[in-house]
């Protein structure tokens, strides 16, 4: 905005004491309502800066979050791959051998492997459909594997797999 600047000597003192004035020119707005627009703008620029802010944060907690999910998905999708891999390899083994103790020792090795267990077995039913008896395990006492059976009660998670048809993740397993 144009302004107009006069500067004059004070009084009838030398031209050394001179006053500097600064006022609109002609025609123009009062300084006080240049200086309120000034400010006017400044607010709305603030709160447009604010706004800008605020979407922003929004879209970033949105793109945050779809990250997450898509991070989760792809290890869902390698958690997939490494599972039909394991079916795939554990086929071939079947295919190869008629052993049936060391297809499931096999077996056994591998879900642990895929599940990322340090304990694993495999439950054989007995005859009379009563008991269950480890029979290929990997991380079990070595005397443990082939010796020791179970009654068939849901309280152990064996059991509780075989009579519910449900499969069963135990976090601590409990030695008793």
């Amino acid at each position: 905005f144009p302004i107009k600047i006069v500067d004059q000597p004070l009084g009838n003192h030398d031209a050394a004491i001179r006053a500097m004035v600064i006022q609109p020119a002609n025609g123009q707005k009062s300084v006080e309502v240049i200086l309120a627009a000034v400010q006017e703008s400044r607010q709305a620029l603030a709160d447009k800066l604010l706004k800008t802010t605020s979407q922003l944060r929004y879209a970033n907690e949105r793109l945050q979050l779809e990250l997450d999910e898509r991070a989760q998905m792809e290890a869902d999708l390698r958690a997939r791959v490494r599972q039909q891999r394991a079916v795939a390899e554990l086929g071939q083994r079947a295919l190869a051998s008629a052993d049936l103790a060391l297809l499931m020792e096999d077996a056994v090795t591998i879900a642990a492997q895929v599940l990322e267990a340090e304990l694993a077995g495999i439950f054989e039913l007995s005859p009379a459909k009563d008991r269950l008896r480890l029979t290929a395990g990997v991380g079990w006492f070595g005397c443990v594997v082939g010796q020791t059976e179970l009654e068939l009660v849901a309280d152990y998670p064996a059991g509780f797999a075989i009579l519910t048809k449900q499969a069963v993740t135990v976090e601590n397993l409990p030695f008793d």
